[in-house]
């Protein structure tokens, strides 16, 4: 699914502050529904792939259907398809993830055309 083409609404990632390659770059691009649940470890989001990791800053691009999404990524340095405690995470807009009330309003991204967004990872 990281392939693009003109004709698909699509999205480029430029994922920030990796602290290295290692492993992989997970994402998920969440509908409402699917987000709490999530979020918090507990389902997982219809649209979802992974990359391999490039030190610094990794880019990519997806094709998905338009619509509004909540944009989750993990900086998946053991490869173990889950979120340790000591690996990058980031969220859609950026927010400040100490926030234990965070919401799909606070990070949700409206896809339409072609676009891109830049998502910070935090350690």
């Amino acid at each position: 699914m990281t392939s693009m083409s003109a004709a698909a609404d699509s999205i480029m990632f430029s994922v920030e502050n990796m602290r290295n390659g290692e492993g992989r770059v997970a994402y998920a691009l969440c509908r409402e529904d699917e987000f709490n649940l999530a979020y918090r470890g507990g389902a997982s989001c219809d649209i979802q792939g992974a990359i391999e990791a490039q030190p610094d800053v990794t880019q990519f691009g997806v094709n998905v259907p338009g619509g509004t999404y909540a944009i989750i990524m993990v900086h998946d340095e053991n490869r173990d398809q889950r979120l340790s405690p000591d690996e990058g995470l980031g969220l859609s807009n950026n927010p400040d993830l100490d926030r234990e009330d965070l919401t799909f309003s606070d990070v949700a991204l409206k896809i339409e055309g072609r676009m891109g967004t830049e998502i910070r990872l935090e350690y």
